[in-house]
């Protein structure tokens, strides 16, 4: 992202993964989303003792599908 005001700009990177399922299946493609520095993302200044309880229980790298991933921002945005 680029800066803003006093925000230095910064970037962010996942890998998002699209198994196509095989022909002889109907199902449909699954969305896999890879993110190697997830707890991080996650670290605030000055977290109170519940958040910093929740941040330890956070993989270190996040390997799912996003409906997963946007519970646990949910949860963690809490």
């Amino acid at each position: 992202w680029p800066s803003c005001g006093r925000v230095p700009r910064g970037e962010y990177r996942y890998i998002d993964v699209i198994l196509k399922a095989p022909i002889s299946v109907s199902s449909s493609a699954i969305r896999i989303v890879i993110d190697t520095d997830f707890r991080s993302q996650f670290q605030i200044a000055r977290p109170t003792a519940k958040y910093q309880a929740a941040l330890k229980i956070l993989p270190t790298i996040y390997i799912g599908r996003p409906e997963r991933l946007m519970k646990i921002v949910e949860i963690m945005s809490e």
